[in-house]
């Protein structure tokens, strides 16, 4: 009798996370595809915003979506009530093992009695998903939109907002690698119904390379962002669709969410500078902080 209980539970359970991978994939459907393949029908959403970008490598790389005001209340308000409930239950799980120590004799071999006392969370040690997991997106090695000689073009759906170029990351079941643009970067603008083109990231010239060091904050440039002009190439499939050159700006530091060697982009005539350590927006010439790029 209990196995064909638990038979039919296990069946249950299988049926219930096919059913919700089928709606995760038919919710993916509706929003369109997120990567383009060369030969693709694009057709633009009203609801999505789209970023292109040129590069002579085949490369993976992300970009992090600056959260909104309501987007950072609404997480600090859903991690305050998971913190709560985790507490709580660290609060009776511990109460219960202090009753039953107490009922232990001195010196037993009982399992039982040798059991650590539960940990309680606290603000420090609770774990709980960062918001930036949800605003991390970028392309993988394939599909590419355009592989001509020796350029590629990538095409991604994304939510609408702004976005920094965040680093080369590579996300595999091994681990990750790459490198953040963690102490420098370009952001921009992602507007839903139209296509962002970013321009061609490029090798940094031979003039702006250096050196990691880290005691005197000397960073190597070893990548940098060309931006968008009239004379790169773009893919035919953009004739009759609205691309606009993204507006580059200076993006301040983040956090190395992924734990992978830091540096930051070479500086871009207008866009992006540097001060030492500090980040310098060439627009206005003031220093960039970091922002809700978390």
């Amino acid at each position: 009798m209990k196995g064909r209980i638990l038979s039919m539970v296990l069946i249950a359970a299988a049926a219930f996370a096919g059913a919700t991978t089928a709606n995760a994939q038919n919710r993916e459907r509706d929003r369109g595809p997120r990567q383009f393949a060369e030969n693709a029908n694009i057709v633009l959403r009203a609801d999505r915003a789209y970023i292109f970008y040129r590069t002579p490598n085949r490369s993976t790389f992300r970009f992090l979506r600056e959260s909104s005001p309501e987007e950072v209340a609404a997480h600090a308000a859903r991690r305050a009530e998971a913190f709560a409930r985790a507490r709580e239950r660290g609060e009776r799980r511990a109460a219960s093992w202090d009753r039953d120590r107490a009922l232990c004799p001195p010196r037993t071999a009982d399992r039982r009695c040798q059991e650590p006392r539960p940990t309680i969370p606290t603000e420090e040690t609770f774990e709980f998903p960062s918001i930036y997991e949800g605003n991390l997106v970028g392309n993988d090695h394939r599909p590419r939109l355009i592989h001509q000689e020796a350029w590629s073009g990538w095409l991604i759906a994304v939510d609408p907002g702004t976005y920094a170029l965040y680093g080369e990351v590579t996300l595999t079941a091994n681990g990750t690698g790459g490198i953040c643009y963690c102490m420098g970067s370009v952001r921009f603008e992602a507007r839903a119904g139209q296509i962002t083109d970013m321009g061609e990231i490029v090798a940094a010239p031979s003039d702006q390379q250096g050196v990691v060091e880290l005691q005197n904050f000397r960073l190597g440039h070893f990548v940098t962002v060309a931006p968008w002009n009239a004379s790169m190439r773009s893919p035919a499939q953009f004739a009759n669709l609205q691309v606009v050159p993204a507006e580059l700006r200076a993006a301040g530091k983040v956090a190395n969410h992924f734990g992978i060697p830091i540096t930051r982009l070479a500086p871009i005539e207008g866009v992006l500078g540097y001060e030492r350590d500090r980040v310098i927006d060439l627009r206005t010439g003031a220093t960039v902080e970091g922002s809700n790029l978390r």
